[in-house]
């Protein structure tokens, strides 16, 4: 379009260029030219999607690597937590006797208080 109104001015030297534009652009070498030119930034732009990609699998694999850690790690914890309540059940069980071997006594005590007062004058 832009072409078309140069050579609407009818000057003799845009002519020239015009027809020397011309002839490059037709030309092998150029031909050969623009497609290595348009190789080269297809090949720059896959480059840059493949490193993109290899860092985010390489960042997705060191997170992957730290959720796999902090699981141990709860696990481990509650593995801990599962060893605790197990001894707090048997301490309760153990403190669950006391009491009843206390209550006991102190029915006994009781009834000895009442067998003591029974036999005061």
């Amino acid at each position: 379009e832009d072409l078309n109104e140069l050579k609407k001015l009818e000057v003799k030297e845009v002519g020239q260029a015009l027809e020397a534009y011309n002839y490059i652009i037709g030309s092998p070498e150029y031909r050969e030219l623009e497609r290595v030119r348009e190789r080269v930034l297809h090949d720059e732009a896959q480059a840059l999607s493949n490193a993109w990609e290899s860092g985010v699998r390489e960042s997705d694999g060191k997170w992957r690597n730290v959720v796999a850690d902090k699981d141990a790690a709860i696990t481990e914890k509650e593995a801990v937590i599962a060893e605790n309540q197990a001894v707090i059940a048997e301490n309760q069980a153990v403190i669950a006797e006391k009491d009843a071997v206390i209550a006991e006594k102190d029915a006994e005590n009781a009834l000895l208080r009442e067998q003591l007062l029974a036999l005061q004058p």
